[in-house]
Order: C-alpha cells, then sequence, then structure tokens
C-alpha cells in the first residue's frame, strides 16, 4: 500500500510539473489561441466562394429580374410620375425646377450653331407655293380693301415678289440672323419662367395619361434587367465585404486582447490555479485511476 501511495505521489507530481512546464504552456496557449482565431475570424474566401452564398446570390439576381419585368413594376414606375406631375401642377414651381439650367443653355447653343439651318427653313416656309398663294392673296384683299380701283391696276404677284426679295435680303444679313436667335433665346427664357400649372392645364387628362404611359414604357423598354440585377448585386456584395473587412479588422483587436488576456494569465496565474485543491484532488484522482488500471491488466498483456 505504501508503494501505492509513492506511485501515485510521483505520478502525481510528474503531472504537475508537466502542466507547470514553459513547452506545455506555450504549446496549450498556441492550441487556445488558435482555436479562438478560428471562431472569431472570418474568411471573406470561406463566405464568397460558399455554394450557399453563390445560391442566394443567384436567387436574388432571378428576383430582381423577374420584378423589373413585372407589371407591378410598370405600375409603380406610371404611379411615380403620375403622382410627381400632380404635385408639380399644385405647386408655384417654373419649368425651370424640372429642366436644368445647362440642358437650356446645350439647347442655345444648339440652337446658334444651327442658325443657317434655320433661316434656310423659314426661306423654304416663304418660297412654299401654298404660301405664297396666301402671300398673294392677302396683298390682293388689302389693296381691294383700300380702293378697288387700285387693285386692277397693281399687280399683287408684283408686291409679293418685292416683300419675298426684302425679306431675303433681311435674312441674308448676318446681324439680322444673330437678332432672330437673341429672340428666340428670350423667348426661351421667358417660357422657362412660366409655371408649370400654365401649361398643364392645356393638357386633358387623357393626353396626361398617355404622356405618362409614354414615359413609362420607354423606361420599361429601354431597361436591360439582367445587367442592372448585377450591377445591383455588385454594389451589395462590395459594401457587405467592407463590412466583412470592419468585422475582421475588430475581430483582430478581440483577438489581440483575447490573446493578452491568455497571456497573462499563463504567466501571473496559471501556476496558481494549479495549485489549487480541487485540481489537485482531480490529478490525484487521475492518478490513480491509471495506476488502478495498470494494475488490473493481465500478466500477459506485458508480456
Amino acid at each position: 500500500m505504501e508503494n501505492y501511495n509513492n506511485i501515485k505521489i510521483q505520478l502525481n507530481k510528474f503531472i504537475l510539473d508537466m502542466l507547470k512546464s514553459d513547452e506545455f504552456k506555450n504549446n496549450i496557449s498556441l492550441y487556445i489561441k488558435e482555436e479562438i482565431n478560428n471562431i472569431i475570424y472570418i474568411k471573406k474566401e470561406e463566405i464568397f466562394n460558399n455554394n450557399i452564398y453563390k445560391n442566394i446570390k443567384y436567387n436574388i439576381k432571378i428576383n430582381i429580374i423577374n420584378l423589373l419585368k413585372s407589371e407591378d413594376f410598370k405600375n409603380e414606375i406610371y404611379n411615380f410620375f403620375d403622382y410627381n406631375l400632380k404635385e408639380l401642377e399644385k405647386s408655384d414651381k417654373t419649368l425651370e425646377f424640372i429642366i436644368s439650367p445647362g440642358f437650356i443653355n446645350g439647347f442655345k447653343v444648339y440652337i446658334y450653331n444651327h442658325k443657317d439651318d434655320i433661316i434656310d427653313s423659314i426661306k423654304n416656309f416663304l418660297t412654299n407655293s401654298d404660301i405664297k398663294n396666301k402671300i398673294n392673296k392677302e396683298i390682293f384683299n388689302i389693296l381691294n380693301g383700300i380702293n378697288p380701283m387700285v387693285s386692277k391696276f397693281v399687280n399683287s404677284n408684283t408686291i409679293q415678289m418685292k416683300l419675298m426679295e426684302g425679306i431675303n435680303n433681311y435674312l441674308n444679313n448676318i446681324n439680322n440672323v444673330n437678332y432672330i436667335i437673341n429672340i428666340i433665346n428670350t423667348k426661351i427664357d421667358e417660357v422657362m419662367k412660366k409655371r408649370i400649372s400654365e401649361f398643364s392645364l392645356y393638357f386633358p387628362d387623357e393626353s396626361k395619361k398617355s404622356l405618362i404611359n409614354s414615359i413609362t414604357n420607354g423606361i420599361i423598354n429601354n431597361l436591360y434587367p439582367e445587367k442592372i440585377a448585377d450591377t445591383i448585386l455588385n454594389k451589395l456584395e462590395e459594401n457587405f465585404k467592407k463590412e466583412v473587412y470592419l468585422l475582421n479588422k475588430n475581430s483582430n483587436n478581440s483577438i489581440l486582447n483575447i490573446n493578452n488576456t491568455i497571456d497573462v494569465f499563463l504567466k501571473n496565474h496559471y501556476n496558481n490555479f494549479l495549485e489549487n485543491n480541487k485540481i489537485k484532488e482531480f490529478i490525484d484522482k487521475f492518478s490513480k485511476d491509471i495506476i488502478d488500471n495498470f494494475l488490473n491488466k493481465p500478466v500477459k498483456d506485458f508480456i
């Protein structure tokens, strides 16, 4: 019995010394830190290359595409424009509110660069046979209204030709052309300062509905659902990756704090922890079980 107790004491001491050894403490420290690191740290590759994530992403993409092609989405676009148009009609906002100054300035530049085309269009309009006949008729009516005798001696065609010649000479003068362009630009500015409601009064409800339908169909018909879905998902994934990065960054700080706590415990408290009576009782029981198990083995197991 005495030998039994001596063996158990020696075994207890061996186990305790082993648990207190620097090698064991270093190994257990590395193991704990590695396990904590695996639990806390999120690997982006494990998330974004995971089949579950890929399936979720694919299903979201299909749902977005179906949504963009749905009647509900089309109705939402229609309702959006319908609501905003009604709100604009009730407000005192002018056309400047919905048409940007940049667009207007670009339009004015376009008019200036195409002033020759505009002047040619005016000339072509005035030389149109129907217009010429209309002018001749009006000249004749004016002359006849002044004095019927005058209309017999004055040729309305001659007056019309002189009138057209004068207009052409006027339109061929670059200063006059610039004056006309300035008048057009001034009128554009005046129109832009008019309230939206002033224009909407001249549009019946059916025309407004037709306009909104046209805008809605134009948007729907020019959508690329798959490209839009990819753009949305890529942006979401980009933000998600940033969040994972920040989470990992915070995780690194957490891991560092935990590692420091482990090091402090092993350095300052671990040996005292092993001297705890409950730990010693556990080691003593463990040693006893080993010895008993050893003694209970048949002799043949050692041969």
